[in-house]
């Protein structure tokens, strides 16, 4: 079994996560960088992290 159920490797293809259902089933799928943007972003509100990442764009000069 893994440590962790979910794996994320990169190679010069893109990026691919791999999740273990159980001790007989992984599920693979290949991502690109915005997709995995998305899924980081998903898994920080599901966890109630508020990012800062992008709150200078919210300031704007007048």
């Amino acid at each position: 079994m893994f440590d962790l159920p979910v794996l994320i490797t990169e190679s010069k293809e893109g990026y691919r996560i791999a999740v273990a259902i159980n001790d007989d089933s992984v599920i693979s799928r290949r991502m690109s960088r915005a997709d995995l943007e998305q899924l980081r972003v998903r898994i920080d509100a599901a966890l109630g992290v508020t990012s800062t990442d992008f709150d200078d764009w919210l300031e704007v000069d007048s």
